[in-house]
């Protein structure tokens, strides 16, 4: 399918999708690399935003679909993501970069959009979404799963619908090199008589359960290094993969969005310079981090796990045990930072969560609102501190 005839296609599904939903739908939106440069016909998903009124039952709506994304999955590729409207306002304000993607790429396809006042009280610029973004999909290097993700940023960084050429290591370096920056002096490492891996400027290593953190000096390096090496060494330790990253690329991430790591310490020291002691995170951005969380939850999961099956009941069992997982995982979140005396504890509005014995259907709305419950608590300790 052409560029062409994917927007036509993307619209046509709309109007399908809309008339089934009926008043519950308020918009459809397409979006992506369908309306960029860098739209590949054989590799790029096509992507659907559902705006739904906020009082309508968001489980009744997504069983309605279910017969809809089984006849179009083969060419969507990507599920729907199906939200109520003020979930979304809250998700673009969390998630800057997103909110100009989206005026940037998004068609109006169904329905029309309200104007929302969505007044972002946290910044990221696009080079620091690059730079993280580089960092996740440089796994791309150990885990053949993530190669996909490295050739979507790729082709996005490129500007090109081409499929990705040539060796891994070379289109990563790529990628930084668009977006690089000088190593701070304090960042800088000093000489090291023996490096761990024999990696050349090698700055610090990290470990995050069984991921090996790599930090470089710069693209040089990355591409100086026998990475087929590492690899063989790192899995003798116990490490299953790695991710690479500059200094300032890591420092800036976890300074300034993904602080909740620090705080949380995703990150364990084994060699080199501390780069994450030098982060002194602020309490309100942490609270972002972790509202992020649960929005992403809300937005991207609770789509990506509800429609590549009909919800049979294991597949509706096993969907509820994987968000339970995920909601015990915010708890803990909130734990450790009651724990350090940052917040004050999460109380549910709602009260405990249905048990086994209530409707599959009760139980999922009840999470997806516990979700939003998440949300809300952590923006507004996060405007109480007004960092």
């Amino acid at each position: 399918m052409n560029k062409q005839s994917a927007t036509v296609y993307l619209r046509e599904v709309a109007h399908e999708w809309g008339r089934c939903l009926g008043d519950a739908v308020t918009a459809i939106v397409g979006y992506g690399s369908v309306y960029e440069p860098h739209f590949n016909a054989n590799e790029s998903d096509l992507n659907l935003l559902i705006l739904l009124a906020d009082n309508c039952d968001i489980e009744a709506t997504r069983t309605e679909t279910i017969a809809l994304w089984d006849k179009h999955q083969a060419c969507l590729k990507r599920s729907p993501r199906m939200v109520l409207e003020s979930v979304w306002a809250k998700h673009l304000m969390l998630n800057p970069v997103l909110l100009e993607h989206f005026r940037h790429t998004g068609r109006l396809l169904y329905g029309g959009v309200r104007q929302q006042d969505i007044q972002l009280r946290i910044s990221m610029s696009r080079k620091l979404y690059w730079w993280r973004e580089a960092f996740l999909c440089s796994q791309a290097l150990f885990q053949v799963e993530k190669r996909d993700d490295l050739m979507r940023l790729w082709r996005q960084v490129k500007k090109t619908a081409e499929p990705m050429p040539g060796e891994l290591v070379a289109r990563l370096g790529e990628i930084w090199h668009a977006f690089d920056f000088p190593t701070p002096p304090h960042l800088q490492a000093a000489p090291q008589e023996v490096a761990p891996y024999g990696i050349q400027n090698l700055i610090a290593l990290y470990s995050s359960i069984d991921v090996l953190v790599v930090i470089l000096g710069g693209v040089e390096d990355l591409l100086a290094t026998d990475w087929a090496a590492v690899e063989e060494q790192m899995r003798e330790q116990g490490y299953n993969s790695a991710r690479v990253a500059t200094p300032i690329q890591f420092y800036s991430m976890l300074s300034s969005y993904d602080t909740l790591d620090v705080q949380l310490l995703t990150y364990d020291y084994v060699w080199g310079i501390d780069i994450v002691a030098e982060i002194k995170p602020k309490i309100a951005n942490s609270c972002y981090a972790a509202a992020r969380f649960a929005s992403d939850l809300q937005v991207n999961y609770f789509a990506d796990c509800y429609f590549p099956h009909a919800m049979s009941p294991e597949h509706s069992s096993h969907h509820i045990h994987e968000l339970q997982n995920k909601l015990l995982n915010i708890r803990l979140q909130n734990e450790i930072l009651t724990r350090f005396a940052l917040i004050d504890p999460f109380v549910a509005e709602s009260g405990a969560l249905p048990d086994r014995e209530v409707a599959d259907s009760l139980r999922i709305r009840a999470i997806y609102e516990r979700l939003g419950e998440w949300v809300d608590y952590y923006i507004d300790v996060a405007h109480k501190y007004g960092e």
